[in-house]
């Protein structure tokens, strides 16, 4: 299995002005470090969440239809249909399927009743491509607390970046108040 993101949010949720006022920056000279670590601030908070902050649409690749697909992102907002190679090595598109709350904003997909997953060509991949996000157009969509969480991980990041506590691209720590803001928005994978 593998996931690729095939159309990045068309935006964050907070941009550099903001995110300049929240740190008392008054110049520009350090913008392009700002706008990298709100990127890298927001997909902490979707990590820690589970949640796609801004619709993204993404594909995911899978080596067989599988009995229930379940999407690794949430929530989701439109699945498109599953392209796969069939027994006659033509590319087909299955559409006869439909989509299962698993529970805590997780979606999976199954054939519709009565009808069954198609039989794809040996060595061929299963292709499912989605859109999740719990905003389409404006950083107004989300929740304060959610922009609010941005904004504080933003702020450490640029506070703390010769501290060493961020290594390996994993976060060692939340600052503080972050897990208070987000805790409603949590979706718990099991």
């Amino acid at each position: 299995m593998s996931l690729a993101i095939v159309t990045p949010p068309a935006f964050e949720p907070e941009d550099i002005e903001i995110a300049k006022a929240w740190l008392r920056v008054d110049h520009a000279t350090e913008d392009a470090l700002l706008e990298s670590l709100l990127k890298a601030a927001t997909r902490h908070i979707e990590g820690l969440t589970g949640r796609v902050l801004i619709d993204t649409t993404y594909e995911l690749t899978l080596q067989c239809f599988p009995s229930r697909i379940v999407l690794p992102k949430s929530p989701v907002r439109s699945v498109g249909p599953i392209a796969y190679v069939d027994m006659a090595e033509q590319d087909q598109a299955f559409a006869n399927y439909r989509l299962v709350n698993e529970g805590d904003g997780q979606t999976a997909i199954i054939p519709e009743l009565g009808a069954a997953w198609p039989h794809p060509a040996p060595g061929s991949e299963v292709v499912v491509t989605f859109t999740a996000g719990m905003s389409t157009v404006s950083i107004d969509d989300l929740p304060d607390q959610l922009k609010a969480s941005v904004l504080i991980v933003t702020a450490d990041l640029y506070e703390q970046r010769q501290s060493g506590v961020y290594g390996s691209g994993s976060f060692a720590r939340i600052p503080t108040g972050v897990a208070e803001l987000i805790q409603p928005f949590r979706r718990v994978v099991v």
